[in-house]
């Protein structure tokens, strides 16, 4: 009777231990598991309870909601980062397309055919530097390549900017009466004027 009593004890201890185990440490990282799927579909809302008995499970789901809360901030940048460059695209592109339909005008006169023509030159270098900033900072934040840096006249990089942009303040019937003071710093040119 003591040995069957001995083995019922210790096959309840041992369930109780079990059950103590599974509730403790297997459950959370069932949780982390299943939350961690959710993540990787894209769901950056998921926030665990970091109260536990057990202090690496406490520390492990505030890993967790660390991450996650970081891969939400990668996520909006990307998605302003998109947004950005598809905006910047269209200012020059707009610019381009604007200038072609002028040209063709029947009626166009020799010296306004030359000026539309530089126009149209100047909005296709400013749309072929715009992919080639991109490409140029996407190396620097993957190969941490060293930018170029000069001196640079920021006052005419304003003006250019100005003059690149003319069509759409045109339309707007807005009129520029600006007067810069020189001012020189060192930096990269084209990623500057891309700023302006």
């Amino acid at each position: 009777y003591i040995l069957v009593f001995l083995i019922i004890l210790s096959g309840m201890i041992s369930a109780l231990i079990t059950t103590y185990v599974g509730l403790q440490i297997i459950h959370p990282i069932e949780t982390l598991r299943d939350n961690m799927t959710k993540v990787s579909a894209g769901d950056f809302s998921i926030k665990l309870d970091a109260e536990h008995k057990i202090d690496e499970v406490s520390q492990l789901f505030n890993d967790f909601n660390l991450m996650v809360h970081e891969l939400d901030g990668l996520n909006a940048l990307q998605h302003d980062f998109v947004a950005t460059v598809s905006h910047e695209f269209k200012t020059p592109l707009a610019t381009i397309q604007g200038y072609a339909q002028l040209l063709q005008d029947p009626d166009i006169d020799a010296d306004t055919l030359k000026d539309l023509t530089k126009r149209l030159i100047n909005a296709t270098q400013q749309l072929t530097q715009l992919t080639d900033n991109i490409l140029k900072l996407t190396k620097i934040e993957h190969q941490g390549i060293n930018i170029e840096r000069k001196p640079i006249r920021v006052d005419e990089q304003i003006r250019q900017a100005i003059l690149i942009l003319q069509p759409d303040w045109e339309q707007k019937r807005i009129q520029f009466n600006i007067i810069l003071d020189r001012l020189t710093v060192i930096g990269n040119e084209e990623l500057l004027q891309q700023v302006w």
